[in-house]
């Protein structure tokens, strides 16, 4: 083989490895775009940048629950099996240990006889507490917001 001949077909090999690379590139690119785009679809859009039209579907929806809950989540509740005497018991949730719903629907609220009091603290935090009369049932739930709404704590004082 001629030296002329040789550096084309050299030339050729290389511009055949350098198209089969970039194809290569670009399939692997192109997969990883496709990839993360069913991630990117499901996360949810804010259901609301006011707190009472975020809390409406908060309460009413669970997928609105699951993507609207900061992990890992604080949890807060009393140990009444403590001794000597009942303690509270502060842990961090991550999402594969919550137990949705996380609250109650409006219509569970009314069928189980729940009260809820909203107390907004500034205009990027809020709290809710639900009670039962007569029954010691207290679960305040701590959201606050940056992008959108969020729950960020969750408090049972439940005996």
């Amino acid at each position: 083989m001629n030296m002329l001949t040789y550096r084309r077909t050299r030339g050729a090999v290389l511009l055949a490895m350098s198209m089969i690379s970039a194809a290569t590139l670009y399939s692997a690119s192109s997969l990883a775009a496709n990839t993360q785009l069913p991630a990117q679809a499901s996360v949810a859009a804010c259901p609301a940048q006011d707190f009472d039209g975020f809390l409406k579907r908060f309460a009413n929806d669970i997928e609105v629950q699951k993507a609207f809950v900061s992990t890992p989540l604080q949890s807060e509740y009393i140990d009444p099996e403590a001794q000597p005497e009942p303690r509270p018991v502060s842990e961090l949730l991550d999402k594969s240990q919550l137990q949705f719903p996380l609250m109650p629907s409006d219509q569970q609220q009314r069928d189980q006889g729940l009260t809820l009091a909203k107390r907004l603290k500034g205009p990027d935090q809020a709290v809710i507490k639900l009670a039962k009369a007569d029954t010691g049932y207290q679960l305040s739930l701590f959201f606050k917001r940056e992008a959108c709404w969020m729950l960020y704590r969750i408090q049972d004082e439940s005996l």
